[in-house]
């Protein structure tokens, strides 16, 4: 996301590192008006050369509805010509076309080029012949992207885009970006003017909200997936999270504004909504399993896992949801608050626990004890924090860590970050 972008400074803030400007040089950041924290600093260098276009783009447009390139290859074009930028109105209408567009680019610092690609329709791109983006479809805001290493010198490019799609807008954008370069836009303006972006909708938590729909997760081994039976809990104390009611996880949590509907209920939509902060991505994987299964990460798919049988959800007079469910045999009710606006405490109350289960309290790539009672996850990611006397086991093989409890009538621990 761009905050500032060739923005002119009249002068340093207020106690910098020094008064002399430089073009390159230390930054500070300057965090002591709130509880904010930063991690994570990645500075790019743009100051490199960009690719450019040697010549223009030779096109042709066949007129059709095609479902497929089969269906126009070898058709006698309708329209062809030359054109300096990319753009869908070379088809001199609105559906039922495909484009051809055939060009080259001059790279002159060789290595990784990401190109992002938004289209209303099918498309594919060959670079120097090869296919590197196969034939497929994609709504105007929904970018395919990829990354590839180009050799110095002059690539050819060919880009094929057609739509049949009455109900969708046209629309076309095509980004090269080069190491160490800004990204050239290849389209023209007008051709990312069709679409007028929708106004965005979106669901606070003034009051406790229970909300179902889809969600897009990405864990924290960055697998990403969606949760097709998913409860999002919004809390006035602006902590909130997800629930997978397929195998009783919390795969999120996130500070902050509470959810972006838009996906839901925009035009057709896909049942999706989108949290609106800063998010912690958790592990997606049941939480309870034997001990001997404690390296099992499976994470849950569009049914309920294997002994799992979600019962609902009772609301208590605040209106904040505790979560039934059995799970071989077992009876298990799960609640989690928000605390002073900061973190969230979790209770898990369960019946009838056979031998041998544990309830695996976090995984994770690294975790380290900081002290009797406190876990650092993910190097500072988050912290875990036990009641005292609670003794977590902590074991860790190839890559991953696990801290578990032995399951009893009652788990309780406080997730912070």
């Amino acid at each position: 996301m761009v905050i500032h972008e060739n923005l002119e400074l009249t002068g340093p803030t207020g106690g910098p590192i020094s008064e002399q400007e430089a073009a390159t040089g230390p930054f500070m950041i300057q965090g002591d008006h709130g509880p904010v924290a930063f991690r994570r600093f990645q500075i790019t260098d743009r100051r490199g050369t960009s690719i450019m276009v040697n010549k223009p783009f030779s096109y042709r447009v066949i007129n059709g509805a095609f479902r497929s390139p089969e269906g126009f290859a070898g058709k006698k074009a309708d329209l062809e010509g030359n054109t300096d930028q990319l753009s869908w109105e070379m088809a001199k209408r609105d559906n039922d076309f495909a484009i051809v567009f055939t060009g080259e680019i001059k790279v002159t610092e060789p290595g990784q080029h990401r190109i992002t690609l938004h289209n209303s329709g099918r498309s594919s791109i060959l670079m120097n012949g090869k296919e590197v983006l196969a034939d497929d479809w994609s709504s105007w805001n929904r970018p395919r992207t990829l990354t590839l290493d180009l050799p110095a010198g002059t690539n050819s490019l060919t880009l094929t885009v057609y739509k049949m799609d009455s109900w969708l807008q046209p629309y076309l954008a095509l980004w090269i970006e080069g190491p160490k370069a800004r990204a050239v836009a290849l389209h023209s303006k007008s051709a990312t003017l069709a679409v007028t972006p929708p106004d965005p909708i979106f669901l606070n938590a003034p009051e406790p909200k229970v909300f179902r729909s889809f969600m897009d997760i990405s864990s924290y081994a960055s697998v990403k997936k969606r949760v097709v039976h998913g409860v999002q809990v919004g809390d006035p104390g602006r902590v909130h999270y997800t629930y997978d009611l397929d195998n009783g996880s919390v795969p999120q949590i996130w500070k902050g504004d509470f959810l972006d509907v838009s996906p839901m209920w925009d035009d057709r939509g896909d049942g999706s909504s989108r949290p609106r902060g800063a998010v912690l991505a958790l592990s997606d994987a049941s939480a309870i399993v034997p001990e001997s299964d404690i390296w099992n990460v499976k994470a849950s798919g569009d049914a309920p896992a294997e002994g799992f049988h979600p019962m609902g959800y009772d609301l208590d007079e605040k209106g904040l949801p505790t979560f039934r469910y059995s799970l071989n045999g077992m009876e298990v009710e799960d609640r989690l608050r928000v605390m002073d606006g900061k973190y969230l405490h979790r209770t898990l109350d369960c019946r009838n626990a056979p031998a041998g289960y544990v309830f695996r309290i976090a995984l994770a790539t690294n975790i380290q004890q900081v002290d009797k009672n406190t876990w650092e996850i993910n190097g500072k990611q988050y912290f875990i924090q036990v009641p005292a006397g609670v003794k977590p086991v902590l074991k860790q093989s190839k890559g991953m860590a696990v801290l578990y409890v032995p399951l009893g009538t009652r788990v309780e621990y406080d997730i912070m970050w």
